[in-house]
């Protein structure tokens, strides 16, 4: 299949730069989100864990395009001296994709650029797990489809909401929305993960 163009997408992150901001300039008694597994801080390097969604969607104008499953497969480790939790996205897997419009099709989809920095932010009280550096190339088909044999970039950063007591993260803005599970499965396969 020859692509007859290539186009590329971006879209902002949930929190914005005045969130962020605000985070950075928030009080030292306000403790950082950290990694924990069962309850207890990872002191390590190198766990494994994933962010799991059932369906996960991007939105670029005029289509959206889900893929069941969306997995993040993550690589976590919390800085010494008490900083926010940080890691790698080392890999991704985009199960079945396809559009909301009966004209398009979903060639192929693909994440590129890997690993993707995501890091624990905490702003105004609430945790969030942020993904930087985001790229996912999809290849779009279908005859009447107006972007028929055209490769579509969705570039960017996003942040989910964490939950410790449902152990999700909710990403919810226009441009990647779906509640992903976050579960460990390195050493520490079995056990609940929070950012608390």
């Amino acid at each position: 299949m020859s692509k007859r163009g290539r186009a590329t997408a971006t879209f902002l992150a949930v929190l914005s730069a005045v969130l962020l901001a605000s985070a950075l300039s928030a009080s030292a008694a306000s403790a950082a989100a950290e990694w924990r597994f069962g309850g207890t801080l990872f002191t390590g390097s190198g766990e494994t864990a994933e962010a799991k969604a059932a369906k996960a969607s991007f939105t670029v104008p005029g289509l959206t395009t889900s893929c069941e499953p969306f997995v993040l497969e993550l690589e976590v480790e919390n800085p010494g001296g008490g900083g926010a939790g940080v890691g790698e996205v080392t890999g991704v897997l985009l199960g079945s994709c396809k559009t909301n419009s009966k004209f398009c099709t979903v060639e192929s989809a693909q994440a590129e650029g890997t690993p993707w920095p995501p890091h624990l932010a905490t702003v105004t009280g609430e945790h969030y797990l942020v993904v930087e550096a985001i790229e996912v190339a999809f290849i779009y088909g279908g005859e009447l489809c107006a972007l028929n044999e055209t490769e579509i970039v969705v570039k960017g950063s996003a942040a989910g909401l964490v939950n410790d007591s449902t152990h999700t993260a909710s990403f919810g803005a226009s441009a990647l929305s779906g509640v992903f599970a976050l579960a460990a499965t390195g050493t520490n396969a079995g056990l609940a993960v929070t950012v608390l």
